[in-house]
Parts: structure tokens; sequence; C-alpha cells
């Protein structure tokens, strides 16, 4: 079955792709402030949203580790709120709170399973490396995906060319053309697989236009189901 799939090789972007990580975000943020006795509203969120989104577009760049960026989108919130604390020691249990509050992407369960069936799945995540696996082991996700491609271990993320050949080496390397890459990032997953030579599709939910200069787009979907019609 597996021979008859059009991309015997999936690899597929995890958060906001997969796992709705805008919820899993919002409750780890409530829980780690909560513990740590702070005052906490859906404005704490957006800020905190604000501060590591820049962050990971710096850490794309490659203008910032993520070390730095762990430490910093919590010792720039804590200072901008007047709170006291240790940001790495609020960090260490953000992550925690965030691995054990799993939300899935509407469809996601559903198209994985009938997509395992025909093809290899990999989970391919900037994301840091024990949260991942964590989240992935704690999701209904886990049975589909033989492998995890992290920018921790590849020692390289999104959109680098080592992040691809490790993940590429991860499932033995196959023919190019038989890998298609898919996430919602195109300044990431999109850019990154068609630098690699992969296939790409375009996850875009919100049906947003494409920019003038967008990477390579072979295939464009705005609901996950869409997938089983192109793999």
């Amino acid at each position: 079955m597996k021979g008859k799939a059009a991309f015997p090789f999936l690899f597929l972007d995890a958060d906001w792709t997969l796992f709705d990580f805008q919820r899993s975000e919002g409750k780890a943020l409530h829980l780690v402030f909560q513990e740590f006795g702070f005052p906490y509203d859906e404005a704490v969120h957006a800020r905190y949203h604000e501060i590591n989104s820049a962050l990971w577009r710096g850490f794309e760049l490659g203008t910032v580790d993520k070390k730095d960026l762990q430490r910093t989108r919590f010792s720039t919130l804590l200072a901008e709120q007047g709170l006291p604390g240790d940001p790495d020691a609020i960090n260490a249990r953000y992550l925690q709170l965030l691995a054990d509050n799993v939300f899935l992407v509407d469809g996601a369960v559903e198209v994985c399973a009938a997509l395992a069936e025909r093809s290899t799945l990999l989970l391919a995540t900037n994301g840091v490396s024990w949260t991942q696996h964590r989240r992935l082991a704690n999701s209904e996700l886990a049975p589909f995906f033989r492998y995890v491609a992290t920018s921790e271990d590849a020692g390289s993320q999104k959109p680098e060319a080592g992040f691809f050949e490790y993940a590429l080496a991860q499932v033995g390397n196959p023919d190019k053309r038989d890998v298609l890459m898919v996430g919602d990032q195109l300044s990431t997953d999109i850019l990154g697989g068609a630098a690699a030579g992969l296939a790409t599709c375009w996850y875009n939910p919100q049906g947003l236009p494409r920019p003038a200069d967008a990477p390579r787009i072979d295939f464009e979907i705005r609901r996950l189901e869409e997938l089983l019609d192109l793999a």
C-alpha cells in the first residue's frame, strides 16, 4: 500500500500545522503564572506571544540561539510586568507544562492515521527537542510517527540545508522526488523544503495571499484533509 502513495515520505511541521500551538501556549503560560503566583490575563498572553514570536524569527535567521531565546522571552516579560522571578526556572516549568497540555488542529489525527497507512511520516520541527518529543508522545499522533527531526538534534534549523539533510538521513535518504514537506510557514517549512529539492505543500488555513517573493509552492491547502488527495 505504501508504494501507491504519491509521496512515500511526508515531512510534517508540528506547531500550527498539526499542533494547535496557540491553545497549548496559552494554557501552559496561564498555569505557570498561576504556580508562581503572578497575575495573568489575555493581555499577558498576547504580549508573551509577541516577544516569543520575535525571538523565534531571530532564531530562524540565525541571530538568536535557542538558549538565549528561552531565557530572554521570560526575562523580558517579567521586567515589563514588574514581576520577580528566575526566568530560567520559569521557562523550565513552562516547557514541562507545554509538553503536558497538548491540543491538536482539527482533523490532524484522522489525516495522519490515513497517511501513515501508505507513507512514512516524519515530524519536522524547530521546537525544543525534549518538549516536542514529549508532546508527540502525549498526543494521539504518536502511533503514526516513527521519525522526528528537531533543530536541536539536527544541529541546524529550518530553513537551513543541514536540517533537511538530517531529516532525509533519518528516513534512509530516499529519492527527493518521493518526499513532500508540509507546513504553515513560508519562511521555514516551504523555503527550506524547496531549497532542499523537496516538493512543498503550504498549509494556509487563513487563505492568506501568496507574497510576491514566496518560495516555490507546489501545493496549497486550507484544510488538512486536502492532503489525502495529494499524498
